[in-house]
């Protein structure tokens, strides 16, 4: 049997701003969908109903609705992904462009991949990713 569902209610103000996010059309699409869950949960609609009629899995429902009871509507943008940062940040690209643009390396009469890699501190892959 069947346990039943919890009641699920949202905030007035989360209401607005999830109706105002599915009028908008730069919303990307991953928050429509999480905004629509919401909205047809506070309806009445099962958790079941609502993956049926969204075309998702249960699962998916199930990790949205606890998430905006965890974090709020501020749970429903995607955390943060594992992975390698980003090494160079803005300033190091402007680096090495003004270096290219503005100096002449005192070894030679222009600039190659390892001497910039060099005089920039950087690896020869990232000097070509800039300089692309």
């Amino acid at each position: 049997m069947a346990r039943p569902t919890s009641p699920f209610a949202l905030t007035p103000s989360d209401l607005i701003a999830l109706q105002g996010w599915l009028r908008m059309s730069t919303l990307e699409q991953s928050l429509a969908q999480r905004a629509r869950i919401l909205l047809l949960l506070a309806d009445g609609l099962t958790p079941k109903a609502v993956s049926e009629q969204l075309q998702i899995t249960p699962p998916t429902v199930f990790k949205w609705r606890k998430r905006y009871r965890e974090a709020g509507i501020e749970g429903l943008s995607d955390l943060p992904r594992s992975g390698q940062p980003l090494k160079l940040g803005p300033e190091k690209i402007n680096e090495i462009l003004t270096l290219t643009t503005r100096r002449v390396p005192q070894e030679a009469t222009h600039w190659s991949v390892r001497l910039m890699a060099k005089y920039a501190r950087v690896t020869t892959w990232q000097v070509r990713q800039v300089w692309a």
